[in-house]
């Protein structure tokens, strides 16, 4: 009988430590990718605010163009 007992809390303890190493696994994983997204978001972001200021210096550039007759 408390063969059987030390058998059931071993297997016990052998899932409870598989589900465990699986959590630590998922989470890791689960900050890698929302590192990579970070880094996405960060560079699209440096790309949009690069091209924007590209953009308004075009438009701030004066011509000699005359409007006038």
């Amino acid at each position: 009988m408390v063969n059987r007992e030390k058998e059931a809390h071993d297997r016990a303890e052998s899932v409870f430590k598989k589900t465990e190493d699986r959590r630590v696994k998922i989470a890791a994983q689960y900050e890698a990718e929302a590192d990579a997204i970070r880094e996405k978001t960060a560079r699209l972001r440096a790309l949009r605010l690069a091209s924007e200021a590209a953009k308004a210096e075009t438009y701030m550039q004066p011509t000699n163009k005359v409007f006038f007759d």
